[in-house]
């Protein structure tokens, strides 16, 4: 016991200091920003409903209609359908009746290259520099450019080509196309939407 208490006198405990009642330091309140705003990308954004109906400017041409369009079109195929008859119609008279295969497969080539030029001379040159065939000058129709102007060479032919090859084959590509006009605003077919065309009324 003697040990312990000799020991004990041998390291003194350090001495307990009473802590002083120290302020609290008055640090300024914490302040929260507001997370930024960002903009939406261009990839998210919901995108705006297309307008059930397409509503001209003032000043712009009406839009053709379906059933007038679809006069028109049938008008053109009986005016091409009379004039490809003068030539194609003794061409292949005279093809069925030759004995010689070579001349019948030389007959036959020139009514198909007459029908080329006929086909660029009916459809697109007066589409290219008029807006216009012998049809629509029937019932009152012009073919123009998005930008209201003639379409020009390029688009002329190649919206007449895209409707060749839509009845090349059978009426029926056509037919769609016609059904599918209607969920278009400015009533335009496959062609039209291609080449950049709308159809408008002249009077």
């Amino acid at each position: 016991m003697e040990e312990n208490v000799s020991e004990n006198e041998s390291h003194p405990q350090p001495p307990q200091y009473p802590t002083p009642p120290y302020p609290a330091p008055a640090y300024p309140a914490p302040q929260y920003a507001y997370p930024p705003q960002y903009a939406p990308r261009p990839d998210h954004a919901h995108p705006a409903a297309p307008p059930a109906e397409f509503r001209p400017p003032a000043g712009y041409p009406p839009i053709a209609t379906i059933g007038r369009r679809i006069g028109g079109f049938v008008l053109d195929m009986l005016f091409y359908g009379l004039i490809s008859a003068t030539y194609s119609l003794p061409l292949s008279l005279a093809s069925e009746a030759e004995s010689n295969l070579g001349v019948a497969a030389l007959l036959d080539a020139v009514s198909l290259g007459l029908d080329g030029v006929l086909f660029v001379l009916y459809f697109v040159v007066p589409t290219a520099l008029r807006g216009v065939t012998l049809g629509k000058l029937c019932v009152g129709l012009r073919v123009v450019g998005e930008d209201g102007r003639v379409p020009g060479w390029g688009k002329a032919f190649g919206r007449q080509a895209l409707l060749y090859l839509m009845i090349l084959p059978c009426d029926i590509p056509a037919i769609i196309c016609a059904f599918t006009m209607r969920s278009e605003p400015r009533n335009r077919g496959w062609h039209d939407r291609a080449a950049g065309t709308v159809v408008i009324h002249v009077r």
